[in-house]
């Protein structure tokens, strides 16, 4: 890995154009320098990768480490946590529609500095960004009724599946543990790797 001062004088070096005065040295140098910054880029979001299965693992894990005793004597609150995904779930749907249209606003508006944007290329925007807007609308206004809906259809059941079928729990564990290899693998890759 570079150290940031290094990596900050190879960004202002690959940022040169190319010349005529540039020897074979040095356009050498300036491939391996974009090599190595795109590498610790990419080694990054392979070990954040690793360090997510890694915690998912976990929760598949988790009902068949803490085994039926103690599942059914922790069962209303176990209905608590796994009903709170639905509040998960709006939160992504919130900033999932937040974060994309803004971020797609900040490129649109980057090129069109640059170049005007093409007239389908806006009417295409606005279409998604319409049809987004219906959607996440309709979500909103019925959250109510999903959530109601997820409680009784999707996080009930699943508590008393977990509680009553020790096959279930037992597949969730070998799950969790292939889940938890893989996540080791990657970083012990990255690990190698850089």
């Amino acid at each position: 890995m570079l150290p940031a001062g290094c990596l900050l004088i190879s960004r202002s070096f690959l940022t040169q154009k190319a010349g005529s005065n540039d020897s074979a040295f040095v356009l050498q140098v300036k491939a391996t320098l974009l090599s190595l910054a795109t590498t610790r880029i990419i080694m990054k979001w392979l070990n954040a990768l690793g360090l997510l299965l890694q915690f998912l693992s976990f929760w598949f894990a988790a009902p068949e480490l803490l085994g039926d005793s103690f599942l059914k004597r922790m069962q209303g609150g176990l209905k608590a946590f796994v009903t709170k995904f639905s509040v998960v779930i709006i939160m992504i749907v919130v900033l999932g529609y937040g974060l994309t249209f803004s971020f797609l606003g900040i490129m649109k508006g980057m090129r069109a500095s640059e170049m005007p944007i093409p007239q389908h290329d806006l009417i295409q925007y606005y279409t998604n960004f319409g049809f987004a807007t219906v959607a996440y609308l309709v979500f909103i206004l019925n959250y109510k009724k999903i959530k109601t809906w997820l409680d009784e259809r999707v996080s009930a059941p699943l508590i008393e599946k977990l509680i009553q079928n020790p096959d279930l729990r037992k597949n969730a564990l070998i799950t969790g543990a292939i889940i938890f290899t893989l996540g080791f693998l990657i970083q012990f890759a990255v690990i190698i790797f850089s």
